[in-house]
């Protein structure tokens, strides 16, 4: 199977932000509405989310970033402003980097991002395809990828994020994928893997796809979003709280070189792999072999320079 030349993508960033000027007359949404502005003064469109009622991203991709609130953010302090930030469509081709740092400057001048543990980075990704969709086969091998590769992921996330409820790992959800593991002794081994390869294989929707990995959308790879009447994207969730420029450009990267090494690859296809565990000695060769194939990845599509040379960086983003 064939990678895709490019990707399109968006992210959505969990953060708390202190402003400047504090005013004791604004709400959550004068926040918002002030952030919007601070971004159409760089000529980046931009809606802030002035309903009375949460709604999930109703403007993803329409080409506006839109600031609206995190459900599952609480305020730790009354002069901390707690949102979700989505970005509009992006793409591997189009220089992503200075969108990007064009973001983290307008957010800059009228606020001070907080570290804040519980704060994540989401990266959706779909291909630069006609339909801006996966096909069938292409979610099968993605899919297969993230359960054989789910170790080596798990080991570059920050620690915050390994103990986060809203990534779990997809193998200890209580869908399909995870009985499969409890059969074969609670966990991954070569016989799971093969199993669930030939599991996946025989998978004929979307549909069915999301029901094999997961039973809600707290995983690390969520495909909730596959569905025909849904955006098409395959969703990570494990990325560190975005702080910057190097931080996001970072786990961006991470996914799209992922995703294409998945394809690459297509693992699915010969349903031959040996599972090496944590535990193993061979593991840390494993690790490295694997890292370097994903800056590869990264590579081909122009990104290799936001993969750190040492994957254990990664957990430091």
């Amino acid at each position: 199977m064939a990678p895709y030349s490019a990707y399109n993508f968006g992210v959505e960033i969990e953060t708390v932000v202190r402003p400047y000027a504090l005013r004791a007359s604004f709400t959550d949404k004068d926040y918002y509405r002030q952030l919007a502005e601070k971004l159409a003064n760089r000529q980046i469109s931009a809606v802030p989310d002035l309903s009375s009622r949460y709604c999930k991203h109703p403007e993803y991709y329409s080409g506006k970033w839109f600031i609206t609130r995190d459900g599952s953010l609480r305020r730790s302090h009354e002069s901390f402003i707690c949102m979700e930030i989505v970005s509009p469509v992006m793409n591997t081709r189009k220089e992503p980097s200075k969108t990007i740092s064009e973001f983290w400057e307008a957010i800059n001048v009228g606020f001070t991002v907080q570290k804040e543990r519980s704060c994540g980075g989401h990266v959706h990704i779909t291909p630069n395809s006609s339909n801006q969709r996966f096909s069938m086969s292409d979610l099968r091998t993605i899919a297969f990828a993230s359960v054989v590769y789910e170790d080596c992921v798990y080991s570059i996330l920050p620690a915050s994020r390994k103990v986060n409820p809203y990534c779990n790992r997809n193998t200890r959800e209580s869908g399909i994928l995870h009985r499969i593991c409890q059969q074969w002794g609670g966990g991954l081994s070569t016989q799971a893997l093969s199993t669930v390869g030939s599991a996946l294989a025989a998978l004929s929707t979307p549909g069915e796809i999301l029901a094999f990995m997961q039973s809600k959308r707290y995983v690390l790879w969520n495909f909730q979003h596959v569905l025909t009447n849904s955006s098409g994207t395959v969703e990570f969730r494990g990325g560190n709280q975005f702080l910057g420029t190097n931080g996001t450009l970072r786990w961006i990267a991470f996914v799209v070189a992922f995703v294409n090494l998945a394809l690459s690859e297509n693992l699915i296809q010969t349903n031959n792999v040996t599972y090496v565990s944590p535990s193993s000695p061979a593991f840390a060769p494993y690790m490295n072999a694997w890292w370097e194939k994903m800056r590869q990845s990264a590579k081909q599509l122009k990104m290799m320079r936001h993969l750190p040379k040492d994957w254990k960086e990664m957990q430091l983003s």
